[in-house]
C-alpha cells in the first residue's frame, strides 16, 4: 500500500510539472499575441498619420469612411491588447462593443441588422450584470484590477 502512495505522489508531482510547462508554454505563446498585435496597431497608426491630412483637406466623404474605418480597427487592435493583457467580462463587452460600432459605422448595414446589433450589445449587458449580481449574491464576487468602471 504504500508502495502505491508513493507512486502516486510521484505522478502527481510530474503531472504538476507537466501542467506547469504547459501553463508556462500558453504564457509565451500569449505574449506573442500580444506583441504581434501591438506591431499591427503601430503599423496601422504610422498609416493613419499621412490619411489624417487628406481628412482635413474635405476631398470627400471616401477619404473620411477610410481613415473612420482604419481608426476604428486600430481601436479594435488596442481593445484586443488589452482584453490579452488583462483578461475580465468587462474587458469582453468592451471588445465586442468596439467590434460591433465599427461594423455598425463602415460596414453599411441594414437598419434590420442595427437593431440586432444594438440588441446583442444590450442582451450581452444584461447577461454581464446578472453574472455579477449571483456571484455577488454567492459572495464570490471579486472587484476586477482592470480599472474600469465598476458599475458594468
Amino acid at each position: 500500500m504504500n508502495k502505491y502512495l508513493e507512486k502516486l505522489a510521484k505522478f502527481r508531482k510530474a503531472d504538476k510539472r507537466m501542467y506547469d510547462a504547459w501553463h508556462l508554454i500558453c504564457d509565451i505563446l500569449e505574449y506573442i499575441c500580444v506583441a504581434l498585435v501591438f506591431i499591427a496597431v503601430l503599423i496601422t497608426f504610422a498609416h493613419l498619420l499621412p490619411e489624417l491630412g487628406d481628412v482635413f483637406s474635405g476631398k470627400g466623404t471616401l477619404e473620411l469612411m477610410t481613415f473612420l474605418e482604419d481608426v476604428l480597427t486600430l481601436a479594435i487592435g488596442i481593445e484586443f491588447m488589452k482584453l490579452f493583457a488583462h483578461p475580465s467580462m468587462s474587458q469582453v463587452l468592451e471588445t465586442v462593443v468596439f467590434l460591433v460600432s465599427r461594423h455598425m459605422l463602415v460596414g453599411n448595414p441594414t437598419p434590420m441588422e442595427n437593431l440586432l446589433s444594438s440588441l446583442s450589445i444590450i442582451l450581452l449587458v444584461m447577461a454581464y450584470l446578472a453574472v455579477r449580481l449571483l456571484a455577488k449574491k454567492a459572495g464570490i464576487a471579486k472587484e476586477e484590477e482592470s480599472g474600469q468602471d465598476s458599475s458594468l
